[in-house]
This record gives structure tokens, sequence and C-alpha cells, in this order.
């Protein structure tokens, strides 16, 4: 959700964006609204018949007065589609550099399968694009991570973003810090992007070995155990919680 901080830190802001989340902030929805903010809150999950935060305004297919044909976006897509629109509305004022828009084709891809959403309709397009670009013409964080990910000179697909790329983009959030995957992605240098792909190589590998040291242990307590019972729930103050999940 919305950091209560992000919102009382920044008293003087004129407008705040939450992504991939939001939907039922209400309490740092309603105080950056008191604080005479406007937020634009893009997310997907799913939304009750109540409680939905005061948002100025709200982009999630799943609230009940959305026109949306397809719900199923990740908010990687919700982004690309918003920006589309956005620009639209600029009157295309702004032009977009060539490798502009493979950047975001790429993101929307990576994240719509890395969230688990369902490859069908408008999800199965943006992948399918996204994966166009990216073996057409990678932007350099998603070329050096692919090549430290032993992808190099494959034709990168869907099953690739999800166990390879998705993974150690994942792991900086997991092991040590997300701003490392934001800071990859942000890269507009070749040596910047290869010194942090190099680094999110490092830490999915320290990732894969706790769950292994993780999962042996697991295995030892459960021969201990009465394996007639048909649920064991297990918990130890050691495992990580970036790890359990």
């Amino acid at each position: 959700g919305i950091p209560d901080r992000a919102i009382s830190h920044h008293p003087d802001a004129s407008l705040f964006v939450a992504m991939d989340c939001g939907t039922h902030d209400l309490r740092s929805v309603g105080e950056a609204r008191r604080q005479g903010a406007d937020v634009l809150v893009i997310d997907h999950h799913e939304v009750s018949d109540h409680d939905v935060a005061p948002a100025t305004v709200l982009i999630n297919p799943k609230q009940p007065s959305s026109r949306s044909v397809f719900r199923d976006f990740s908010a990687a897509g919700l982004t690309l589609l918003f920006l589309s629109r956005l620009r639209q509305a600029a009157g295309n004022r702004f032009a977009v550099p060539p490798r502009l828009g493979s950047k975001y084709l790429t993101l929307a891809a990576i994240g719509t399968v890395a969230d688990l959403m369902p490859l069908v309709d408008a999800n199965r397009i943006l992948t399918r694009s996204g994966l166009g670009c990216m073996n057409a013409e990678p932007y350099p964080p998603i070329r050096e991570l692919s090549q430290r990910a032993g992808l190099a000179g494959k034709v990168l697909t869907a099953g690739h973003i999800g166990f390879n790329l998705a993974p150690r983009i994942n792991a900086a959030g997991r092991m040590a810090d997300a701003s490392l995957a934001l800071d990859l992605l942000m890269a507009e240098r070749g040596a910047d992007a290869g010194r942090l792909a190099g680094e999110l190589n490092q830490l999915n590998l320290r990732r894969q070995q706790q769950e292994d040291h993780i999962l042996n242990q697991v295995r030892a307590r459960y021969s201990d155990e009465n394996t007639r019972r048909r649920t064991l729930v297990m918990g130890d103050a050691g495992w990580s919680h970036g790890l359990v999940g």
C-alpha cells in the first residue's frame, strides 16, 4: 500500500501517483486530499463494494464503474495504456523517441508475465509486442540482464521472462533493496546497466541458495512429523520474510 510517510513527508506536493496499489488506501489517500493534493491511482487489485479510497482519478478495470471489457491487466499494462492516452489527450505535442516506445512495451510485457496475469486477449497482445521489441532491439538494462541470465543469442519468450528475468528483478526486494531493480530499469548507460545486472544476478544466486536451505529444513522437519496429517504449518524466525512467500 501507500506508506503514510510518502504523504506526511511531502506536504507541499500537488500530485501523488500510486501504482499497483492505492484502491483501498483510505487513510493515506484521504490525507493527501486533505493536504490539497490530487491523487492518481493506477491499480489492478480486486475492488470491494465499500471502502474505496477517495482518489482524484482511480484507474482500475475491476471497479464496478469501469467500462473496460478486459479486466485482467497488470499495473504495468495499465500504465502503458494510461501513458498512451495521456499523450493523445495532450494533442501528441510530445514526440516519442524511437526507442522509448520499445522500452515501455518491454516493461509492460515483463510486468504482465512477472505478475502472473493470464496471457489472453489484451495481455497477449501486450506481451507479444513487448517480446518483439526485446528480441529486435532490447534496451540496455534488459540486454545486460538477459546476458547475465544466460539468454544471450536466444529468442526471448514469456517463459524466459517468468523463469529467468523476473526472478532476478525480484531478487532485489527479496534479498536487499528493491531500488536496485529500479536503478537497473532506469539505467541509460550500458556500463551502469551491466554493473547493476551483475548485482541482481548475484542476489538471485543468494536467493536460490537460501531457498534451498529453507526447503531442506522443511523436509527435515517433515520427516519427524506425523505423516498422516493432511496439513502441516511450519515457521521459523530465521526464515527471511522476503523468501517464505
